[in-house]
């Protein structure tokens, strides 16, 4: 149902938008870094560490002055790096043999060029659509090359109401990205 949805928006976002869509992923897949595998010492527990850092809404915008807190890409950004470390150091304890990373879950606040949710729903938002997607980009990049130094990884992306698109071009993006490293690759959890 998904891949249906996201191929009639494709037929439906015009030519030049389907080639943007295309190229984006043929460059995110010629670039594909080939990471080293890692040698992991045997464990004697097995553990399995399951990291959901949802809702981070990049592209979200707050005024301080209007909402008693100000939020940003830069703010996004670190807050989403910040967590994800705070998580693995609690979690350091335990030997993990795999991590589950879902993505998705509202990773970006807008869904398309118009500032709206999936639904249509009006943002206020930092920056530009693409800033956003960029900014997400990177900063799952970062996460995933973090947790791939610790144990296995394995990523699920989770549709979300503000991103439902967007959020599964992402994982599209960091599947060819990680091809290389990651081959068991799940695209999608409902």
């Amino acid at each position: 149902m998904l891949k249906r949805l996201v191929d009639n928006f494709i037929q439906e976002s015009g030519e030049k938008a389907q080639k943007l869509i295309r190229q984006t992923l043929e460059d995110v897949k010629k670039y594909a870094p080939k990471y080293p595998t890692l040698k992991r010492p045997k464990l004697k527990d097995r553990s399995l560490f399951v990291i959901d850092p949802c809702d981070p809404h990049f592209g979200a915008y707050s005024n301080a002055e209007e909402t008693s807190e100000s939020y940003n890409l830069q703010i996004a950004t670190k807050r989403y790096k910040e967590g994800f470390e705070g998580l693995l150091h609690k979690s350091a304890f335990y030997q993990q043999e795999k991590i589950v990373i879902i993505g998705g879950n509202d990773v970006s606040h807008i869904d398309n060029p118009f500032r709206t949710t999936t639904a249509g729903t009006k943002q206020d938002t930092d920056g530009m659509w693409f800033e956003a997607f960029q900014a997400a980009k990177w900063a799952n990049i970062g996460i995933i090359e973090r947790a791939a130094t610790v144990a296995d990884v394995h990523f699920v992306h989770c549709p979300s109401n503000h991103d439902y698109a967007t959020g599964f071009f992402l994982a599209q993006c960091l599947q060819a990205w990680f091809r290389k490293r990651l081959p068991k690759w799940q695209e999608c959890c409902i």
